[in-house]
């Protein structure tokens, strides 16, 4: 017969080793921060000298830290370096991985079917689990080296090939690999640095200075340039449009269902949407043969001015969600600082944070919650912005994992990558 655990013992559990809890805490700020930036009102930039635009970092910094504390907990699942000596072990971890990467995915994706508007990174995480695959027991001289290249030169080889491809492609896989919210070289070299961080011994207190002093650092250059010769503006893209007054993202529904009503009534009149000789001629043309499409590409590709002017942008820009390189440097180096600090504190001080801890052991599932909450109260293109809503999400996530973790023990939503990643692996 299982023995039964003390609801209070296993709250105790959540912050012993061999876990992390600051990491664990450093996730649920992670979490808080994605919420507020979804549905809390306030600044939408930062200005060092003034401290009341100082909540504006919940704009696009724990999306990233997000992304290095993922990269630290698939150091953590896969030994922290320590290759498996069995070809088995190591085919299944993989495997393991793979599983955990397609359940993320899948609850990305349902949630982005609700329609809210808010730029759901978990698909995009699930990719992050499949591009780390490579990496998995690489050395930490070739993961810092991956991250550097990765976010020094993949913001400018990523607008040249925009630059490149032909206007108005609107590939869902473009928007989620390439562009939108969360541009694959910037998260996937922070992704980089979060699996080489998880490989070092984050009990030691130099170590965590060390890395609090680098992040600070790296802080200050990547902003720096930005503030200096970046745009400052947070940029829009072709599925999220920004609300410059609450800097929710919102769908820009009213386009598109402009769009579709013009499709439909061309259809009505027997012409065919999309096509310039059936739209000219008013009747469904038979004819075969081939329309060339180069010389459109040709006149609408820019100058090489334009693309020198992208090429910079790209290296300069630090604004939240822009890819930039300074954006890498800053928003690497500050969630850097959120880690270490955040390591430095709890560590000392863990029963203390349990709470928050507890929280961050849980972030599919108070994710998922909240999105289904601005669903709920927003309904498909809704705008939900309001702070006593933001803290009723925190405290009601704070409240709900403990008791669950209290009585249960795994987060709901957290079973099911686990269970996944153990049936992919045929255990």
């Amino acid at each position: 017969m299982k023995k039964s655990i003390h609801p209070i013992e296993r709250l105790r559990g959540s912050v012993q080793s061999p876990r992390l809890p600051g990491v664990d805490v450093a996730r649920a700020l992670a979490i808080f921060g994605m919420i507020a930036a979804h549905v809390a009102s306030g600044p939408s930039s930062v200005r060092i000298v003034d401290p009341s635009t100082y909540p504006a970092l919940v704009h696009g910094r724990p999306a990233v830290l997000f992304a290095l504390l993922a990269g630290v907990s698939i150091s953590l699942m896969t030994g922290r370096g320590e290759r498996p000596a069995s070809v088995d072990d190591v085919r299944g971890i993989r495997l393991k991985l793979i599983g955990r990467a397609l359940a993320i995915f899948l609850i990305g994706l349902l949630l982005e079917q609700l329609g809210t508007g808010i730029a759901v990174i978990l698909t995009f995480y699930g990719v992050l689990y499949f591009v780390a695959l490579p990496f998995v027991w690489a050395k930490t001289r070739s993961l810092v080296i991956g991250a550097a290249c990765l976010g020094l030169i993949g913001p400018s080889l990523l607008a040249v090939i925009q630059h490149l491809l032909p206007k108005g492609n609107t590939s869902p896989t473009i928007g989620l690999v390439l562009g939108g919210a969360y541009p694959l070289p910037v998260f996937w070299g922070i992704l980089l640095l979060g699996m080489a961080l998880g490989w070092l011994h984050l009990h030691s207190t130099r170590l965590l200075a060390g890395l609090v002093a680098v992040g600070v650092f790296a802080s200050a250059v990547g902003y720096g340039v930005g503030s200096l010769w970046g745009s400052g503006e947070e940029p829009k893209n072709g599925w999220i449009n920004q609300d410059d007054e609450n800097s929710s993202y919102q769908p820009d529904w009213a386009a598109l269902i402009s769009k579709l009503k013009k499709e439909k009534a061309k259809q009505a009149e027997g012409k065919q949407p999309g096509n310039p000789m059936t739209e000219s001629s008013g009747a469904a043309s038979l004819d075969e043969g081939i329309e060339s499409g180069w010389g459109q590409y040709r006149d609408a590709l820019g100058s090489p001015k334009e693309l020198r002017d992208s090429i910079k942008e790209s290296v300069v820009d630090s604004a939240p969600h822009s890819g930039g390189t300074a954006e890498f440097v800053g928003s690497g180096g500050f969630a850097l600082i959120v880690v270490a600090l955040c390591q430095l504190v709890v560590s000392r001080a863990r029963w203390w944070f349990i709470p928050l801890a507890v929280t961050g052991a849980m972030p599919l599932t108070i994710y998922t919650a909240h999105v289904i909450v601005v669903f709920v109260l927003g309904g498909p293109a809704g705008t939900v912005v309001s702070n006593p809503l933001y803290w009723s999400l925190v405290i009601g996530s704070v409240i709900f994992a403990n008791g669950w973790m209290a009585f249960v023990g795994r987060g709901p939503l957290e079973r099911f990558p686990r269970w996944l990643g153990n049936r992919t692996a045929g255990q």
